[in-house]
């Protein structure tokens, strides 16, 4: 009769585990809130500040920011789903993999938004509600840099793998 195999973790991996949990959701709450707050106090024109353009036409910017940002919170989320469950090597390896790429993400972001504001959405002459609005998305997903943050986890992370199985 076969019995299922349980792996007993150590208090050290439990620790790390936990430690890349924490962080991890910390970078994504600090990357949360920094581009919210630079969105809405972060870009002063005649028009107004960034959370008058953004009250003016909500749909451009939820939409503006989710392309910029999105898809770095999603990879700011990996790590949190890859810390549930039984960590084996092999999940530790990708955990390592999810960390560094989030991490990269938020410099790529970062980027990603700095171009796009100054290519086209905070640079028109007489700008729409819509304009505007981006223009506060693009300005606010620049503070994505914050997301690196999520590279404190990668010494627990990294624990996690010398000591998995």
């Amino acid at each position: 009769m076969n019995q299922p195999h349980h792996r007993i973790e150590s208090a050290e991996m439990r620790s790390a585990r936990s430690w890349v949990r924490r962080l991890s959701l910390s970078a994504l709450l600090l990357t949360v809130l920094m581009v919210g707050t630079c969105s809405a106090t972060g870009l002063y024109t005649a028009r107004g500040i960034g959370a008058e353009l953004i009250r003016r036409d909500p749909g451009s910017y939820l939409s503006t920011v989710g392309i910029l940002a999105g898809p770095l919170l999603l990879l700011q989320t990996l790590p949190l789903l890859l810390t549930i469950g039984t960590i084996s090597r092999r999940r530790a390896g990708l955990l390592l993999a999810a960390i560094s790429t989030a991490a990269a993400g938020s410099l790529v972001t970062a980027y990603a938004a700095f171009v796009a504001s100054m290519a086209r959405l905070c640079v028109a002459g007489v700008p729409s509600p819509a304009q505007d609005a981006a223009c506060a998305a693009g300005t606010g997903a620049l503070a994505s840099f914050f997301g690196i943050a999520v590279i404190a986890a990668l010494p627990f992370a990294a624990a996690l793998r010398r000591d998995s199985v």
